[in-house]
């Protein structure tokens, strides 16, 4: 029963989300054509896994025009990647959008698909051209995230 009630006032949140544009229960072109690309920087296993993850119930919230967070409704232990380099990896994602070069950010936290950030909002890629020209882990210093957080709590 309370699994229930949670499930309930869980689907409700996401709705309001929905609504007022700060979410999505599927991923954008955009979004995927980013998601791969670092899912695709990785070996075999961890591929398999990460694609795996992306094949299960979540929920993007997008409370920030440029930073898209996954939310997972199940816990994902049998598809968690354990080893230490995916407890916070950052891809950094060179694209092509409309003949303009961008970088994007790809984040796997503990092991999970933890969020994706785009340097400009979403409307800029309907209907865009979109080509990968590279992808290099890198530390996130780089990351709007990381930025955003020493702009509220200083730097660390």
């Amino acid at each position: 029963m309370v699994h229930h009630i949670r499930q309930f006032f869980r689907q409700a949140n996401e709705t309001v989300f929905v609504l007022f544009g700060e979410g999505s229960w599927r991923l954008r072109h955009h979004e995927q054509v980013i998601l791969n690309a670092g899912i695709n920087n990785c070996e075999p296993e961890a591929q398999r896994l990460l694609q795996q993850q992306l094949l299960r119930g979540f929920f993007i919230e997008k409370t920030n025009s440029k930073i898209n967070v996954l939310r997972f409704r199940d816990p994902l232990e049998e598809v968690r990647l354990s080893a230490p380099e995916f407890q916070d990896m950052w891809f950094r994602v060179a694209l092509l959008v409309n003949g303009k070069r961008e970088i994007s950010n790809v984040n796997i936290y503990r092991g999970l698909i933890f969020s994706f950030e785009t340097r400009s909002p979403k409307k800029v890629y309907r209907r865009a051209d979109l080509k990968v020209l590279s992808v290099k882990i890198d530390d996130g210093a780089k990351s709007l995230t990381k930025a955003i957080d020493r702009a509220e709590h200083g730097s660390s």
